[in-house]
């Protein structure tokens, strides 16, 4: 038991390494396969500014062959593709969805974090 909505970051380890023991392979995360689209240029369109709700800003950065999500007053998360418009952090169990409108850079990002008590935040690209 852990005192915390993120002991997944301090229990995931443990979980990984029981699954591998065991053989339990659906456990175990599954390594995203690179992609095209997330490589080159098509990075940078994710990175800038995105206005939270309550008027401060999170980052979206690029990191060599990734995105960093940076919010306000934490550590940097390091994003790993999960989808078409998706990306996770794993160490927070946290999951970014970018949305478009007609622009071919997206208009907002949502962040879900899979822990109790905390609802999706939507944030706004600031222009």
């Amino acid at each position: 038991m852990v005192n915390s909505d993120n002991g997944e970051a301090l229990l995931r380890p443990v979980v990984e390494a029981v699954a591998r023991a065991e053989g339990w392979r659906e456990v175990l995360p599954q390594v995203p396969q690179p992609r095209q689209a997330t490589a080159g240029a098509d990075l940078d369109r994710y990175c800038g500014r995105y206005r939270l709700p309550d008027g401060r800003l999170l980052h979206i950065q690029r990191e060599q062959d990734t995105l960093v999500l940076v919010p306000p007053g934490q550590d940097a998360l390091v994003l790993v593709p999960a989808g078409e418009r998706r990306w996770t952090a794993r160490s927070v169990s946290a999951t970014v969805t970018f949305e478009y409108d007609r622009d071919p850079m997206p208009a907002r990002l949502i962040l879900h974090q899979q822990a109790m008590y905390v609802e999706d935040v939507e944030a706004v690209r600031a222009r």
